[in-house]
């Protein structure tokens, strides 16, 4: 707080500070911000898409007004990459995308994320949708390498892109780039 006014008076933008706090396995700063389960929970009570929007809104809004009394003014979350239905690699210690994605449909993983999105917002945090260009089609670790993402970019354009598009065209979500080498376009 002292550093943001210092800031103010000296009329520079605010500061931004960032966590990285999904709910479920990713909860940096649980204990201080009471732990959620991960967005992905939210589909296990099969509720009609209006009730599931507004639950959505409650969790992100929930959130956001523990994060913006510690001062966070943007979260790591949501995670829009698109569940995969694989058990992870070997070596995917961290990256563990079916742990943390919300759906396979990205129809439904954009419901929840603009949702929850939105909640972040009305009190104040911003959003960050993560892992574009999308992690469901690379298999290594992105934490320890860069991994490869072989899907076709017509395919991504239609299906893996989609949540990310549509999330960040109706809120001030930001867009965490991954390590991630798209052979068709890099």
């Amino acid at each position: 707080a002292g550093l943001q006014a210092w800031r103010s008076a000296a009329g520079l933008a605010p500061l931004i500070v960032a966590t990285d706090q999904e709910g479920g396995a990713v909860s940096r700063l649980s204990p201080l911000v009471e732990h959620q389960p991960s967005l992905a929970s939210l589909l296990e009570a099969d509720l009609p898409d209006d009730e599931l929007a507004r639950r959505a809104h409650a969790y992100g809004s929930q959130q956001g007004r523990a994060l913006a009394a510690l001062g966070i003014t943007l979260n790591f979350s949501p995670v829009v990459d698109l569940r995969t239905g694989r058990a992870p690699g070997r070596w995917d210690l961290h990256t563990r995308i079916d742990e943390r994605a919300i759906s396979a449909d990205p129809v439904l993983v954009a419901e929840v994320a603009r949702a929850y999105e939105q909640g972040l917002e009305a009190v104040g945090v911003q959003g960050t949708l993560k892992h574009f260009p999308g992690l469901a089609g690379v298999a290594e670790d992105t934490h320890h390498a860069a991994g490869f993402l072989r899907t076709p970019a017509a395919q991504l354009a239609t299906h893996d892109w989609k949540p990310f598009q549509e999330v960040s065209g109706s809120t001030q979500a930001a867009v965490m780039l991954a390590h991630v080498i798209v052979p068709e376009l890099d």
